[in-house]
């Protein structure tokens, strides 16, 4: 009698590690999807944080901003607000994250020097450039509390 394996035997073990490995793979690019979408939000929710807290403690004397644009948030300084300034910091979200849409009236966001109070309120939805199914929004009170959800 002799021993070994067949040649379907063997076909069955391969075919499947190939579904093992398949579906592995798929969880993993979607837990790195999902990794990036979180850091992405709270990043823009920290810079619009930031921008109020600097605006509060009349940091230069001056008021700050935000500008929200599809792939980018930009720091800005007031009255202008302008983006092309030199006193403006624009951060680059990461590659896979986008502005998926927002429904505030604008998408500059100033503060009240006293109270903090937002010039807008609203939600600004990020999703996944690959996975637009994935969404996590950035909501911003009229208080000027931004929360991540």
């Amino acid at each position: 009698m002799k021993k070994g394996f067949t040649l379907i035997e063997l076909l069955i073990v391969i075919a499947i590690f190939g579904v093992i490995v398949g579906v592995t793979i798929s969880a993993f690019w979607g837990v790195l999807h999902s990794q990036s979408l979180t850091r992405g939000v709270h990043d823009v929710a920290s810079i619009i944080t930031d921008a109020r807290r600097r605006t509060m403690s009349g940091e230069n004397d001056v008021m700050y901003g935000v500008v929200v644009a599809s792939t980018t948030i930009a720091l800005v300084r007031g009255p202008e607000y302008d983006v092309a300034s030199s006193t403006s910091v624009v951060y680059e979200l990461p590659r896979s994250v986008e502005l998926q849409s927002f429904t505030t009236s604008t998408s500059t966001i100033t503060f009240d020097s006293l109270t903090g109070h937002a010039s807008v309120s609203g939600q600004f939805v990020y999703a996944h450039a690959q996975s637009t199914t994935t969404t996590q929004s950035v909501t911003i009170e009229t208080s000027g509390l931004v929360t991540v959800d």
